[in-house]
């Protein structure tokens, strides 16, 4: 074995690779010391599968029948890979990789009938990080393996068809240890924004660090609502509603007097929103320091400035002229 099969720890392969069997004997060579492997729009997936499941049959006993060393995987990434019918392959050649933390499938063209039988590598995996942003059916599957999840630290749904229902029933009493959430790209309401704050406030996800809920159609009062909410995930440090285009300069506005609440905030994104005139005369004299002078720091200023600018640079120009005096 070369000093290369001993140390390798990430292998990410090119997308549209196909997993021949060259492929496969230089991933069975590094496998015991890998940790990452990516093998995002593979094909022929299935045979990963059979290599894993079959490592890990021959490593239960040695020839001298001592239990040899687990494989240390801990991430698994197929996005983009047709997983499909191979699920039950999947199970069982997880459960040779006790080390599996992650597991990513976004876009595996899964559909219920799938996430049904995964439930079994969910008991086996009590996973920090899972991706099934770009799948249907998902609730399906967190439903029948809520019990699994209570260790969930990242959670992606982006561009599952997630309505205002599928969120209320999200299991996220149970994710206390929770500190990614993304529900980006799909069909919720304010009705969402607003049982998604009241989780909040009841401290149901106190470690929270990342909320995005992107390209959605979140209005003012949903906006309002989980502004409110930011006092009880004080280390949050990225916020995302981008794109909810009807938040208007009220959210906005609700949202810029809760900063205060979130002091660890490195990110927010509020851009792609629709602001007019009105809201323009509203929004800009405060970064300006033109009016409450004094009552928001720089920091809530930026911030301003950042969402404002975005498709709104006319608008802004001509506000900040009448409000500063030159033509």
């Amino acid at each position: 074995m070369t000093p290369l099969d001993c140390c390798l720890e990430v292998l990410v392969l090119k997308t549209s690779l196909s997993l021949t069997t060259d492929v496969l004997k230089g991933l069975e060579r590094i496998l015991p010391s890998l940790q990452e492997l990516h093998l995002s729009g593979c094909r022929s997936i299935w045979q990963l599968f059979v290599l894993l499941e079959e490592i890990g049959q021959k490593s239960l006993t040695s020839s001298s029948g001592q239990v040899c060393v687990d494989l240390p995987l801990q991430c698994l990434d197929l996005a983009c890979c047709d997983i499909g019918d191979n699920v039950r392959i999947l199970n069982r050649s997880s459960q040779h990789l006790p080390s599996l933390k992650c597991l990513l499938v976004p876009n595996c063209k899964l559909e219920e009938k799938h996430f049904q039988k995964m439930s079994e590598s969910f008991s086996a995996h009590p996973f920090e990080m899972l991706d099934l942003s770009g799948n249907t059916k998902v609730m399906s599957m967190l439903d029948e393996t809520c019990q699994y999840l209570n260790i969930l630290m990242v959670l992606k749904l982006v561009n599952t068809g997630l309505t205002d229902e599928s969120v209320a029933q999200l299991p996220l009493l149970k994710l206390i240890n929770l500190r990614e959430l993304d529900l980006s790209n799909n069909k919720l309401s304010s009705e969402a924004a607003v049982d998604i704050a009241n989780l909040l406030r009841r401290n149901c996800c106190p470690l929270l660090e990342h909320l995005s809920l992107q390209q959605n159609e979140i209005e003012s009062y949903g906006a309002c609502a989980l502004a409110q909410g930011f006092k009880y995930v004080p280390l949050l440090k990225k916020f995302f509603l981008d794109k909810n285009c009807r938040i208007g300069a009220c959210g906005i506005l609700e949202i810029f007097q809760n900063l205060k609440h979130v002091s660890h905030l490195e990110e927010l994104g509020l851009a792609g929103i629709a602001l007019s005139v009105h809201d323009c005369y509203h929004i800009i004299p405060l970064s300006y320091g033109l009016h409450y002078a004094g009552v928001w720091d720089d920091r809530t200023c930026k911030y301003i400035l950042q969402v404002v600018k975005d498709g709104n640079i006319q608008r802004i120009s001509q506000v900040v002229a009448d409000n500063t005096g030159n033509d």
